[in-house]
């Protein structure tokens, strides 16, 4: 009966302790063998095989990197990648849609669920400025907005001191694939500099990431809603089999 007492609470401690993770976990083969199929691997890493055979158009992103709360991924990785809307609010030349996610905050429409791609973004400003005589920007329905650090760059405000120097962030180059895909909708390719390789990124039809590849790394992003519950990095052979990885859980 006392033993019984005894591993009672333990269990519950165990418990407990695995609900409330947080950060980063390494996983061996064996380990991480367990978490493949939570995340459907199997499917995404055939995705990452196929690829694609071409890209529709090419632009400009601005380099926008993450708050201190989020954790550092393979690559050049930036938070602007999170989801094909913020594809649009970054990109060099088009205009920010930051006053539409404040003024359509709570939106629902299908609109903010299903974000337009950067084509059918680049369609929409063109008809704008046609039926503007000045030029300005009519109002438009709110895109589909995250409202968490896990998913949003942190600001990028200019200090109000002019002695200090803030270096600007030069425009990133990047290659955009209009099609379906085994992870759903769209393809985004940045070219690897200074010898590092090159980041193709797998969106899903509602325009969040699915997952992305670097090198020997497919790294997945697990979904909750407008929020991200989880990541998993995966080492990958030649053949893309998984080696081992590592996960991480956000508060």
């Amino acid at each position: 009966m006392k033993r019984a007492l005894l591993i009672v609470p333990i269990l519950f401690a165990f418990s407990l302790g695995a609900e409330t993770q947080t950060g980063w976990k390494d996983y061996g083969l064996k380990e991480v063998l367990g978490r493949l199929k939570f995340y459907a691997f199997a499917k995404i890493a055939q995705s990452v095989r196929t690829g694609v055979s071409h890209f529709d158009q090419e632009f400009t992103l601005r380099e926008i990197p993450c708050g201190e709360d989020f954790p550092k991924l393979e690559g050049n990785f930036q938070c602007a990648l999170l989801r094909v809307s913020s594809l649009e609010d970054h990109s060099s030349g088009s205009n920010s849609k930051s006053s539409q996610i404040a003024s359509g905050e709570g939106n629902t429409s299908s609109s903010s669920q299903n974000p337009a791609t950067p084509s059918e973004n680049a369609s929409a400003e063109k008809s704008k400025a046609a039926e503007s005589p000045n030029g300005s920007q009519a109002s438009a329905p709110a895109s589909s907005s995250i409202p968490s650090q896990r998913s949003l760059p942190i600001s990028t405000a200019s200090s109000p001191d002019p002695a200090v120097s803030v270096p600007k962030k030069l425009p990133i180059h990047v290659k955009w694939y209009e099609g379906s895909t085994l992870a759903g909708k769209g393809v985004l390719l940045i070219p690897g500099q200074n010898g590092e390789g090159d980041l193709h990124l797998y969106y899903h039809t509602d325009g969040r990431l699915s997952h992305y590849s670097f090198g020997d790394s497919i790294v997945v992003f697990d979904w909750k809603g407008k929020e991200l519950s989880t990541i998993l990095s995966v080492k990958v052979d030649s053949r893309l089999r998984p080696l081992g990885g590592k996960e991480y859980f956000f508060p």
